[in-house]
């Protein structure tokens, strides 16, 4: 057998492979859902995501034989390294065939490039951030992944540990099942209505840009204790929104203002990987018509991201929020959902999801290694 070679992805057609790589991985898996080409050619794209006003990244895949079997993207987000001083590399985008030197080459490149610029330690996976997807999933893999989620064959796991990473965060989803709002809940949302001056509104995304930022201030405060946080930019923000509002509910997407100004937010979000996986990849020439039908009959929301500023939290906005997002969902006929990721040590959040008769039915992992 022929020796794996890596190269950083130079040109278009190297781009193109390494885009196209996991529909070699993931042929026959029944719950891999294939991304939009045209988002990840977006995504990847130097000059046009904003997440590069503040990183440098390369992009590598190994080569055996001519056909290459993984890729990575090693990445340095200056950000992060002024909020957390760790020196910490991160890596993402990992995917491989079943082929363990195939990975370790992988890693040997991405620990090599993060080392000649200064890192001593190299972490992941981010896709790019924690404000986007991340982990490796090392449990629940008898279930398909939720939108905005990560998803990966259970050899990944076997592969890292070999190498040498070990475990930095894990991360949870829980499962909550339809049926009525948990009475702890609407006491609470009660308690708070009698004593503040709180009104729940749904977000309008005629003006996605504006609400964007208002929320990106609440979010951006609110997280910022929170494990491996790096703050989202006003042009990151936007850029999401643009992609959120195509498939986002006003009815599940929430603000709370408190006397009049905005003091918090929820983000649920239908789960369009129900709609997204019969286009493999492509929206045209007739991808459009596919979604817009396949998405009538999603029944599964996912509560992306909640957020209240910190000086308001004993009011109990919070429980305002996820009452309001809950009787919407009823409404709106959905059976179930996924609340994630939540880190395993964020106490006020797991409560929050076993309060609501949540379970934890998937896991994923952040990964850490020494470089030297």
């Amino acid at each position: 057998m022929s020796e794996v070679a890596v190269r950083a992805v130079r040109g278009r057609r190297e781009m193109r492979e390494f885009i196209r790589l996991p529909w070699r991985v993931y042929e026959g898996d029944p719950f891999w859902v294939p991304p939009l080409l045209a988002e990840r050619r977006r995504f990847f794209d130097r000059r046009r995501n904003p997440f590069f006003r503040q990183a440098e990244a390369e992009y590598f895949a190994p080569e055996r034989s001519g056909r290459i079997g993984g890729t990575m993207a090693a990445f340095i987000d200056r950000e992060d390294l002024r909020l957390h001083d760790a020196a910490a590399g991160l890596f993402g985008f990992f995917e491989t065939i079943r082929d363990y030197d195939v990975a370790a080459r992988l890693f040997d490149a991405a620990r090599q490039w993060l080392g000649e610029r200064g890192m001593r330690l190299m972490r992941g996976p981010f896709n790019f951030s924690t404000n986007h997807e991340v982990g490796l999933l090392v449990d629940g893999f008898e279930n398909p992944p939720v939108v905005l989620t990560t998803y990966n064959p259970p050899y990944y796991r076997e592969f890292a540990e070999r190498y040498g990473f070990t475990k930095a965060k894990d991360l949870y989803a829980y499962w909550i099942d339809r049926g009525p709002p948990p009475p702890g809940m609407v006491q609470a949302a009660e308690r708070v209505r009698e004593r503040a001056n709180v009104r729940v509104r749904p977000v309008n995304l005629r003006a996605y840009r504006r609400e964007a930022l208002t929320i990106r201030e609440i979010y951006n405060r609110a997280w910022s204790q929170n494990w491996g946080f790096v703050p989202v930019g006003e042009e990151e923000v936007v850029e999401v929104a643009r992609a959120l509002k195509l498939i986002a509910d006003p009815d599940l997407t929430l603000i709370a203002e408190l006397d009049g100004r905005p003091v918090g937010f929820v983000i649920c979000l239908p789960d369009v990987n129900r709609a997204i996986k019969p286009l493999d990849g492509r929206l045209l020439p007739l991808g459009w018509l596919k979604f817009l039908r396949e998405r009538r009959r999603i029944d599964f929301i996912r509560i992306f991201a909640l957020g209240v500023l910190p000086e308001h939290h004993p009011v109990g906005i919070g429980a305002l929020l996820y009452l309001h997002v809950w009787e919407a969902g009823l409404r709106k006929g959905y059976r179930a959902g996924e609340m994630s990721w939540i880190l395993e040590d964020n106490l006020p959040m797991n409560t929050a999801a076993q309060l609501m008769g949540g379970r934890i039915y998937k896991t994923w992992r952040i990964y850490e290694l020494p470089i030297g």
